[in-house]
């Protein structure tokens, strides 16, 4: 995608003369916005060519480079941790932990974590990796709530607090209003008894809840 002579100079770049440098960065971003525009091409492709045909493209090393990119666009888009109690939606903060500074949540930093949540769930799944639920992540919590909360039988049965049941209800309007159907209906039809047994898992540990 780039010259030998632009990606020299991205090498280069804190040492290259101003101009030089603003040409070169002029450059590369219109090339990087090219690449980013096809990215929805890129997944139709792969979506409907055969192993045979994309086997030999999609490689190991170009699969791992493409986790880095991820990586490193999480990083440059600034994605915050959502932290704080799950009984306590209303104070949930928004954690840069690199700069070590914090906000208030907005519906941005809630629906970011779903969404980046959503893919590597996926992915773990796809690798039969484990995929941890982090106590101090009120979203991950909220979530794996979510499918309980939509049936009224195990929601009292398992004692859904009001203040829970009010964080899950703050996801599922954040989601509306990104009109992700497809994934809410997931969420909320994830398969329960796997979700039970989570529940009871995470909530030994932090709240001490026998059920």
């Amino acid at each position: 995608m780039l010259t030998d002579l632009e990606r020299d100079r991205l090498k280069e770049r804190d040492s290259e003369n101003p101009h030089t440098r603003a040409t070169n960065d002029i450059r590369v971003r219109k090339k990087l916005q090219n690449w980013v525009n096809g990215i929805g091409d890129v997944a139709r492709i792969i979506n409907a060519l055969p192993y045979g045909q994309t086997n030999k493209i999609i490689t190991d090393d170009a699969f791992i480079d493409l986790l880095r990119v991820v990586n490193m666009m999480t990083w440059k888009k600034k994605f915050l941790s959502v932290l704080g109690d799950i009984e306590e939606p209303d104070s949930w903060e928004a954690v840069d932990l690199d700069e070590q500074t914090n906000k208030k949540v907005e519906d941005q930093d809630i629906l970011r974590t779903i969404l980046l949540r959503d893919q590597i769930e996926t992915l773990c799944t796809t690798a039969n990796l484990s995929l941890e639920i982090q106590e101090s992540n009120p979203i991950d919590v909220a979530l794996l709530l979510a499918p309980i909360y939509s049936n009224p039988d195990l929601r009292k049965r398992l004692r859904i607090s009001a203040m829970e049941q009010k964080a899950i209800e703050k996801i599922i309007q954040i989601l509306k209003k990104h009109n992700d159907e497809r994934l809410l209906s997931r969420i909320l039809t994830m398969e329960r008894d796997r979700g039970i047994d989570r529940v009871n898992e995470v909530r030994r540990k932090k709240w001490k809840r026998i059920f």
